[in-house]
């Protein structure tokens, strides 16, 4: 595991750097781009995971994966999937998550409420429990290039 400072500079450069790349659309507030930091600490370096959805906490920890490589990501799902195909995304609809070969699905959604909703219908197609990672709350803001926590 890196040392403290060590984390904390790897955190803050991760962040902001998959914030400079994540163009498509971004959570603004007052100014400072607010950013969701994938749970590095739940999940193993390497492991193959599914995103579930695609807003902004999903695109961002899509973003951080492409920078830092920690895991493989090999599908994402959402409930809007039938839309984004539609827009060019290869988003793939919920359902198919029982078809993919994945160590961990992530929980990409920032309200505690629908986490427990998305954890429920995962459990209720089959997804083991100790495979779902929900999101911690933790968000970062990001002002000038400044990490603000």
């Amino acid at each position: 595991f890196l040392l403290n400072a060590e984390k904390t500079f790897f955190y803050e450069k991760l962040i902001f750097d998959s914030s400079k790349r994540t163009q498509e659309r971004k959570s603004v507030i007052n100014s400072r781009l607010l950013v969701h930091l994938f749970p590095f600490e739940k999940i193993p370096k390497g492991s193959r995971i599914v995103i579930y959805g695609y807003g902004d906490v999903g695109r961002q920890f899509l973003a951080q994966m492409n920078v830092s490589g920690f895991c493989k990501v090999i599908g994402i799902v959402d409930k809007n999937a039938k839309l984004l195909k539609r827009r060019g995304y290869d988003i793939q609809a919920i359902e198919k998550i029982v078809d993919m070969d994945y160590e961990y699905v992530i929980i990409a959604n920032a309200s505690k409420t629908i986490q427990r909703e998305i954890k429920d219908g995962l459990e209720s197609i089959g997804v083991p429990d100790h495979k779902i990672i929900s999101v911690v709350e933790r968000e970062y803001q990001i002002d000038n290039g400044r990490t603000i926590k």
